[in-house]
């Protein structure tokens, strides 16, 4: 972060707001519209697709860290779930998952935890409602994900569909994904890009049962991708794989400071995020 301190303290300032308030929320909803900000107190870079996309990839979730990859083979279907944790509704809702869980334990068999977070008792339970429904019978949570999806991959009309679920985990959220590709693709040749990208750890071992969980991708910066496969739906133009993320590190506070470092790089220089 040393480069922050080349910038003029009113640029500094603002920066320094911005990523305190990124650092509270999802990066997902929230980074086109503080990359809009912080691009307006650095003149210097102008806000192009390119410059846009380069921005992105300092401060991708779990998902678009694993999708932004992809773009070389020309997306062009994503379907996904997510399965999200307690913690996409902050502290109070892991507060409400962990005691929830000790009341049903320690009570009587048939006993339901109290609810006021979610929209049912989590513990024991998958959720698959977040945030309000729209007209179209989708949650906002998966029309969000749709919008902001196309925004970081620069693809205005990537069709994007997804269902959302709240499950009884604290910390990390995980997302089965199918895409379709332009160009054909194969598992070998993914596997061997995902391993090379920054900020993602191949969790791809099948046989050895190694591949992304919750319990494993908790507390740690690198996004775990897995279950790479052939889709036999789309064949080879089809990739089906499976993700894992903490969202309270790589959902939130370690994006902001990602995106932090990248805007103070002096212009033209390469950057390599440091986890």
């Amino acid at each position: 972060m040393t480069g922050l301190l080349s910038l003029t303290t009113r640029r500094r300032s603002v920066m320094i707001r911005m990523l305190l308030f990124a650092s509270q929320r999802s990066m997902l909803t929230l980074l086109a519209r503080i990359l809009t900000r912080l691009l307006q107190t650095r003149t210097a870079r102008p806000p192009s697709a390119s410059w846009r996309c380069f921005l992105f990839t300092r401060g991708l979730d779990s998902l678009t860290e694993s999708l932004f990859n992809m773009r070389r083979f020309g997306l062009k279907k994503v379907i996904m779930s997510t399965y999200q944790a307690a913690s996409g509704a902050g502290q109070e809702g892991m507060d409400e998952l962990r005691d929830g869980a000790k009341e049903v334990v320690n009570s009587a068999e048939g006993t339901i935890a109290k609810n006021k977070i979610f929209a049912h008792p989590l513990p024991f339970n998958l959720i698959p409602h977040i945030d309000v429904f729209q007209d179209n019978l989708y949650t906002k949570e998966e029309m969000k994900v749709t919008w902001e999806c196309r925004k970081i991959m620069d693809i205005p009309s990537l069709p994007v569909s997804c269902t959302a679920v709240r499950i009884p985990t604290f910390r990390a959220h995980a997302e089965s994904i199918v895409v379709e590709t332009e160009k054909p693709i194969k598992v070998d040749e993914a596997r061997d890009l995902l391993a090379k990208s920054p900020g993602i750890a191949l969790a791809d071992e099948p046989a050895n049962k190694k591949y992304p969980m919750p319990l494993t991708a908790s507390k740690k910066y690198p996004v775990e991708v897995g279950r790479i496969r052939q889709n036999i739906v789309f064949g080879d133009h089809g990739l089906e794989f499976f993700v894992c993320g903490d969202q309270l590190l790589r959902g939130a506070a370690l994006n902001a400071v990602l995106i932090a470092e990248a805007l103070a790089e002096p212009v033209g220089k390469d950057f390599t995020p440091k986890l």
